[in-house]
């Protein structure tokens, strides 16, 4: 406190049950001296309940007083007993590093009267005070998002029951409080749904490049935070961690200085910061109302963009899908993904591939469009389960899993697994025979080369599945290793994504529809499965660099290597601190192959194998671990 001010914003004074404030006289008995504990027992106020805090004499530690022990007859100096006042001052946070408790401010201890003094201020009244700042500091953060949700956020009508998921909203992870991570993941992904559906239905001939390229300026960072700048949003963001040891009160004059123009200063905040905060106020938007208010919250921290609401969007790609120019037969095919399809070519232009070339193509003749707004139905998918399956799961874990479940490798093997059995007849023996049908049998291609990588990769997922499934059914790692031994083209992953898109369009928007899909590719079962066995999902690189503390980890690649028949395949090893750890990986690609070592070296790290660690070996070339490399993520 400044010495001489008392300009102090709040002032406090006593009052009764009712509420009522103490008059003059009654506080007139509240002086700042202290008594005796004997003269107030001599004076026959033996209720220690309205005692102040007592101390020893000589001794500055304060006690809280509860009970008089009943002193014999003709005793004189009874013994009190007492609680020590805790030195703690923070009562917002755990106390750290204590596992069993200390029991030193709840034991109660016993003092002899004629030792004691007592504070004319009643203890209750002490114990407020020290208090008071974790509870103004509570009060505090609930008007600063009250003022945001009336000023700002007016139009999304959050309720003041909403508060709590407002006042997370706005915590920042480096509070240590319950912060915004896991609504900021959430959010996240439903910003960039919106942005792809109002995208494409507001440029219905915009190729997929296009649209990729404006949705990222959209979603960006700098986007989102130069709006919401330009809104004042960064005045509501809660970045520091609430310290009691620091407090101190604020003073009315101080705070009439800071909002005159000329005084008015500028707070710092990192672009990321305020747009994770935007993220995580969309996000918080949804849990309260749906995408109707996650909508409008987009519409007013991003006014910078002309918004087509999401039904708008859904009629309008409707709308505009090609209709049927003969009479198609996609029963197999519909009979496959699970899904009745009204506009038969919205299918077909799943299933096509750009260089195709004839019958029954139109100005947008390939999957792409249609890839780039099933990524973002997946996403919200499988974030949506995530989010809502438990409230405990952290944002970090839930960032693992969507990785895992929406991965381009992890897609391709569900789409080789999703078959149907068709009875046709053999071309060579005129014979009936029992054929199983996959979504890659239906894709329309005109590239030579596009189907000799298709083979391949069918090849490479024959001699993996069974070690794959083994993996997603019964590991308490997710397989990224095994899934590493495939080397599947994006574009067989990517109709899968233009199937849901194809889906998603055609059924108006019907989220129930895409995830009968899903759930027929087994990702959902996948999904379900990790929830419930709690299956760690962190892709082997970023378990690696948790394992090796503070120990460089460096991608060292052992040239020329090759199989029979001149195929070059990529070999790596992995040294953690200068030793090599896990041996020599052979991949079908630089990705593949580091990610397998770095597997293989978790595995050790972690004791799950034994292998020897060497030192590094001359004239081999070495990658930073932040250089690139593994199986790749999702954005």
């Amino acid at each position: 406190m400044e010495s001489g001010r008392c300009d102090f914003l709040y002032l406090l004074t006593p009052c009764d049950a009712s509420g009522h404030v103490l008059s003059d006289c009654q506080n007139a008995n509240w002086g700042q001296g202290v008594r005796r504990a004997t003269a107030l027992i001599s004076d026959g106020r033996q209720d220690m309940l309205k005692w102040g805090l007592i101390s020893q004499d000589n001794d500055a530690r304060k006690y809280i007083p509860r009970i008089t022990h009943k002193a014999a007859s003709g005793e004189e100096n009874p013994l009190l007993q007492l609680v020590k006042l805790p030195k703690r001052r923070d009562f917002l946070h755990p106390v750290l590093n204590q596992v069993d408790g200390n029991d030193a401010h709840t034991r109660v201890e016993e003092l002899a009267a004629s030792q004691c003094v007592v504070d004319e201020l009643p203890a209750s009244y002490s114990v407020f005070a020290v208090l008071f700042p974790s509870i103004l500091h509570r009060l505090t953060v609930a008007i600063l998002a009250d003022t945001l949700r009336t000023t700002l956020l007016a139009p999304v009508a959050f309720d003041a029951t909403d508060l709590p998921i407002m006042i997370r909203a706005l915590t920042a992870s480096a509070t240590d409080d319950e912060n915004y991570q896991r609504l900021e993941f959430l959010g996240d992904c439903i910003l960039k749904f919106v942005a792809s559906t109002h995208l494409m239905a507001d440029n219905i001939d915009w190729p997929e490049s296009y649209l990729t390229a404006k949705k990222g300026a959209i979603v960006s960072n700098g986007f989102l935070a130069r709006a919401s700048l330009a809104a004042g949003l960064d005045k509501f963001v809660i970045a520091k961690r609430f310290t009691a040891s620091k407090w101190s009160p604020r003073y009315s004059g101080n705070v009439l200085a800071s909002t005159e123009p000329a005084a008015a200063t500028k707070i710092e905040r990192s672009s990321k910061l305020i747009a994770d905060v935007v993220e995580s106020l969309i996000g918080a938007s949804y849990v309260v109302g749906g995408f109707d208010e996650a909508f409008l919250c987009i519409q007013t921290l991003l006014p910078l963009e002309a918004w087509t609401p999401i039904a708008v969007s859904n009629a309008t790609l409707t709308a505009a899908a090609p209709e049927d120019t003969a009479s198609i037969n996609l029963r197999t095919l519909e009979t496959l993904v699970g899904y009745t399809f009204q506009k038969k070519m919205l299918l077909l232009e799943a299933l096509t591939h750009a260089s195709f070339r004839g019958a029954n193509t139109h100005t947008h003749s390939s999957y792409e469009r249609l890839e780039f707004l099933g990524d973002a139905v997946l996403d919200y998918i499988v974030s949506r389960r995530l989010y809502a399956h438990d409230s405990n799961l952290p944002h970090n874990k839930m960032h693992g899993i969507r990785s895992a479940m929406v991965n381009a490798s992890f897609l391709a093997f569900r789409m080789f697994e999703m078959t149907i059995v068709e009875e046709a007849t053999n071309k060579s023996t005129m014979l009936p025979e029992v054929q199983h049908r996959a979504l890659w049998q239906f894709l329309r291609s005109g590239s030579i080369a596009v189907n000799v990588q298709r083979d391949v990769a069918l090849k490479q997922h024959k001699q993996s599945r069974e070690e794959i499934i083994a993996g997603l059914q019964n590991d308490i790692w997710f397989p990224w290793q095994l899934l590493a031994l495939t080397d599947a083209p994006k574009f067989l992953s990517d109709i899968v994504e233009s199937v849901i898109g194809a889906i998603y369009v055609d059924s108006y928007g019907d989220f129930a529809r895409c995830e009968d899909f899903i759930r027929r590719l087994g990702i959902l079962d996948c999904l379900e499965r990790i929830l419930r066995d709690e299956v760690d999902c962190f892709h082997p690189k970023e378990r690696l660099g948790v394992l090796a503390v503070d120990n460089t980890v460096q991608y060292v690649c052992v040239k020329d290597d090759r199989e029979a028949g001149g195929s070059k395949e990529y070999s790596c090893r992995v040294m953690v601190g200068g030793k090599e750890v896990g041996g020599v990986v052979k991949g079908l690609k630089r990705l593949n192959a580091e990610t397998m070592a770095a597997w293989n070296a978790c595995m050790v790290l972690s004791g799950r194998r034994d292998v020897i660690m060497e030192d590094a070996s001359d004239g081999e070339e070495f990658f930073e671990a932040h250089d690139g490399g593994g199986v790749m993520l999702d954005d």
